[in-house]
């Protein structure tokens, strides 16, 4: 991991970022440094790990995490702040990164950055085409950061698509629905999604990716999408199936009619979605290419959403 082995961590509160640090706590050689607001979240919910108190959009704070070599993994989200403050927060954290010598920054953007982009197959070469405000500043934060990349400041980005995992957001609607909503409200549902993508990674294999790209040689400014699109089974059908199996619901009494790709399509653009392109894929090629090894299969990784969904439900015993 170069010169140091100290990973300073931003954002390892949220849904990714506790679970980077419990993998890094694996890593023997490393030391992890955790910028938080609040000392007792990292405390409770985290193992042990050096915390700094402060806001990362305090520059002062900022430096008291780094040291000269070390990397920085930024899994923070900046929003609700506006673009041009996103990329003011950011441009004075990379001036604290350059006057503190750190080697490099592992930063956790979005796949959604392609934006109206109507491809088929989405890859890193692939022109961006953002179309909110969302999409917009996610993208000027990287264009910044591969801008400020030098040979003595690397910069690698993960652009992950719609993580899942046990305790995340994605996949609780479609669950909850499922269990709550008529048989008859999801059936027509169904036969709207049909096959539709829904391009969803795990959340290890998100954090898999955050690691790799640690200790990759050969990285000046790069960019990196993680996905599980190559499963056949990340589509709406599919995963519906699975959910509904897994949680005991019946099979609808008669089997969903699809609706043609550019009715759906036409439905989406109506929506106001960014992406109208039911079919498209996210492809993770160049990671993997590179040797990044993901942890775990689609399949296997629903399964384990469906056995936390159940849990959490359960009413807590008393003693």
């Amino acid at each position: 991991m170069g010169s140091s082995s100290v990973v300073a961590v931003t954002g390892a509160t949220g849904f990714v970022g506790r679970r980077l640090l419990e993998f890094l706590a694996a890593r023997p050689d490393a030391t992890v440094r955790v910028l938080t607001r609040e000392r007792g979240n990292i405390e409770r919910t985290s193992p042990p790990t050096e915390v700094v108190q402060g806001d990362m959009r305090d520059p002062a704070a900022f430096g008291r995490l780094l040291e000269p070599g070390c990397t920085w993994v930024n899994v923070a989200r900046l929003e609700p702040m506006s673009e041009d403050g996103q990329t003011a927060v950011m441009r004075s954290l990379v001036a604290v990164c350059r006057a503190k010598g750190i080697k490099r920054i592992v930063h956790c953007s979005s796949a959604v950055v392609v934006g109206r982009n109507t491809a088929e197959v989405i890859t890193e070469a692939t022109p961006c085409e953002p179309a909110d405000g969302y999409e917009t500043a996610k993208l000027a934060v990287e264009e910044l950061l591969l801008r400020e990349s030098s040979g003595r400041l690397e910069v690698a980005i993960l652009r992950p698509t719609a993580v899942f995992g046990p305790g995340g957001s994605n996949l609780l609607k479609l669950a909850g629905d499922l269990e709550c909503r008529p048989a008859f409200f999801n059936y027509v549902k169904s036969c709207i999604q049909g096959s539709r993508r829904m391009n969803l990674v795990h959340r290890d294999n998100v954090v898999a990716a955050l690691l790799f790209l640690l200790d990759a040689e050969g990285i000046a400014a790069e960019t990196f999408i993680i996905s599980d699109d190559e499963s056949p089974i990340n589509n709406y059908r599919d995963v519906e199936r699975r959910l509904m199996d897994g949680l005991g619901i019946p099979a609808y009494a008669a089997a969903p009619v699809a609706m043609p790709q550019w009715m759906l399509s036409t439905a989406l653009r109506m929506a106001a979605r960014t992406n109208v392109n039911p079919s498209r894929i996210y492809d993770c090629a160049k990671i993997v290419g590179r040797g990044l090894a993901k942890p775990v299969a689609f399949e296997r990784g629903l399964f384990d959403f469906i056995s936390w969904y159940r849990t959490r439900k359960v009413p807590a015993v008393g003693p």
